[in-house]
């Protein structure tokens, strides 16, 4: 019985504890490289920062254009916050809120009339947000 109080109070510990050792670099590649992954362009988000708070913050998130279309990005969204809750991310696949913060898409068609925009439809998030605020 002590045994199994002592994991628990461990467990909770390392959850509560969760935002300071995570390791936000990781995720931050990692959430880019998926991105980039599914929609086939680069993609760089500056900086990542997680607290119970203030959430999950992504800045100067930078969706690059498809080739073709020049150097200018596709997309650049100053800063993205997200609900922090990983249980239940896990356990609902779902975020309470997320809030972009100055989002700007760049259309721009080719020679052909063909558009820059193909990546954006590629993507694919297992998560929803249950309110999303675009400032």
């Amino acid at each position: 019985m002590r045994a199994a109080a002592v994991t628990l109070v461990a467990a909770a510990g390392a959850y509560a504890a969760l935002p300071w050792w995570l390791p936000a670099e990781a995720l931050r590649d990692y959430l880019a490289g998926e991105m980039s992954r599914q929609m086939g362009v680069p993609v760089r988000i500056a900086e990542l920062s997680v607290s119970w708070s203030d959430g999950l913050r992504l800045r100067d998130l930078r969706i690059d254009s498809p080739e073709g279309f020049g150097r200018e990005p596709l997309a650049v969204v100053p800063e993205v916050r997200a609900e922090f809750s990983p249980a239940g991310l896990l356990l609902r696949k779902r975020l309470a809120w997320m809030e972009m913060d100055g989002p700007q898409l760049f259309a721009r068609a080719d020679e052909a009339g063909d558009l820059n925009l193909q990546p954006l439809q590629r993507l694919k998030f297992d998560v929803q947000p249950e309110r999303l605020t675009i400032r």
